[in-house]
Order: structure tokens, then C-alpha cells, then sequence
């Protein structure tokens, strides 16, 4: 029986626009929020090592290749649990004057991240022995086809600054509050995978009809950085709506095996 591995090698810059109502404490605050996604288009380079019987293995046959990005929009959902350092704020300390004007909170977020069936610039070479080398491979290029579904969950840890308008009793720092955000992220995508291909046979010269390469599952857990900057209205100490715009750098791998 043969084993395959895919490797896949992927950098996403993800891009969000964010409606989020929060429930305040004074100073400290918890959102449930909702919005789009969209991907940045980008090429994603690939290569599929073959393992023969008995051990053989040979990088000849490697196949490299790259998918032509087609990402499907999706919405995201989240938390995002925070405090500004004040001492109306979350633990109650006695901060310096200065320190109101930052702050800093725990956002958890959900999307789908789903590809559309799409070319692979490259021709599948399976079923070649080692021994027969890569010139019996015609030049020309078959298209071969690529689609998955994945579920990504984030994990952010965010500094943040803030700054103050419209100042009012019931809003000292004041109603209007554009705010700025930087942190590291947990980026977790789980990925299901189908890859529709053909195969070289060197005895025939001739290629098999196509079929679906369908590995199970595969998750890959990686840090990445995440920028906010949005524009908090303040009702009242208890409520405010805020509206966000969100750039996401991550980059994770994925090995299948089938």
C-alpha cells in the first residue's frame, strides 16, 4: 500500500468589518460581535511526496505545484472581554492618570474559511517508478482541481488605546472613543481537503481518468498578529455600539496523508 503526503503552505492576510453592541461595566466592558470577512488573494504553493512499497522513496517524483486563490466570503462571530486602566475599570486599581487612555482585552472569534474548486499549475506524475525518471512526462499541463472547507477559531490577546470626545456626566472620557488595538493570536483552522487529479502511467504513456484525492481532516495551530481599529459610541456607562475594522496575519500548514 502506498503513502502519500500533501503539504500545503498557507499566509492569509484576513481582513474583517465588525458590528459589535457591548454591555459595560464603568470602565470595563464585554462584546458579542458579528461581521464579514475577506481574504486576501494570493497564490499557495504545494507539493505531493510519494512513498513507493518497500521503502523507496525518491524526490524525483515530488510534484510542485500552486492553487490559484479563490476564497468564499463568510461572516465571523465573537467575544471580546476587555477593561481600560482606570480605576472604574477591572481590577479597581488606583492608575495613574495617564493609564486611562489604554487598556486591553481577550477577543475570541469564529469564521469558515471555505475555497471554491479551483486550477493547480501542475501535472499529476503518480504511478512513475523511481527508476523511469520524469522523461517519460509529457510537457504539456493537465488541469487538476482543488477545494476544502475549514473552521478557523483565534484566540487574541490585544493592547489597546483609546482616545476621548464629547465628554459628559454620564461619560466622563466621553461618547465618542476611536481606539487603536495590536496583539499576538492562537490561530487554529481545522481543514478538509479534496484534490481532483490524474495519474501518469509510463508503461502506457498515457494518463488515468480523473479521480478525488479526499484525506481526512487535518489541524494546524500557529501564532499570528492581529490589528484593530475602530470607533466606540457610548450611550450611557452600561452600553455602547462599536464598528471595527480588523487585519489578521497568519500562516499555517497542513500535511495530508492518504
Amino acid at each position: 500500500m502506498t503513502r502519500h503526503a500533501t503539504r500545503l503552505s498557507l499566509a492569509w492576510s484576513l481582513v474583517f468589518l465588525v458590528m459589535a453592541p457591548s454591555a459595560c461595566w464603568a470602565e470595563s466592558y464585554v462584546e458579542l460581535f458579528i461581521g464579514g470577512v475577506q481574504t486576501e488573494n494570493e497564490h499557495i504553493p504545494f507539493s505531493l511526496q510519494h512513498r513507493y512499497p518497500g521503502g523507496v522513496s525518491s524526490e524525483i517524483c515530488a510534484v510542485p505545484g500552486r492553487i490559484h486563490l479563490a476564497i468564499n466570503h463568510s461572516g465571523t462571530a465573537g467575544l471580546r472581554l476587555g477593561t481600560w486602566f482606570t480605576r472604574e475599570g477591572f481590577p479597581g486599581f488606583k492608575y495613574p492618570e495617564w493609564l486611562r487612555y489604554f487598556g486591553f482585552y481577550l477577543d475570541f472569534s469564529y469564521h469558515r474559511l471555505d475555497y471554491r474548486p479551483q486550477k493547480l499549475d501542475t501535472v499529476s506524475i503518480d504511478n512513475v517508478p523511481p527508476v523511469a525518471g520524469l522523461k517519460e512526462v509529457p510537457q504539456s499541463k493537465y488541469v487538476n482541481r482543488f477545494l476544502s472547507e475549514a473552521r478557523v477559531f483565534t484566540i487574541t490577546f490585544m493592547a489597546c488605546a483609546r482616545y476621548g470626545f464629547f465628554p459628559t456626566d454620564k461619560v466622563p472620557f466621553g461618547r465618542l472613543q476611536p481606539y487603536i488595538g495590536l496583539g499576538p493570536g492562537i490561530f487554529i483552522m481545522d481543514q478538509e481537503v479534496t484534490v481532483q487529479t490524474q495519474s501518469y502511467v509510463a508503461e502506457t504513456r498515457s494518463f488515468t481518468p480523473p479521480f478525488n484525492i479526499s484525506p481526512q481532516s487535518n489541524t494546524s495551530v500557529v501564532l499570528c498578529l492581529v490589528g484593530d481599529v475602530g470607533l466606540r459610541w457610548a450611550f450611557n456607562r452600561r452600553l455602547s455600539l462599536d464598528f471595527f475594522f480588523r487585519f489578521r496575519r497568519a500562516q499555517p500548514g497542513f500535511t495530508y496523508k492518504y
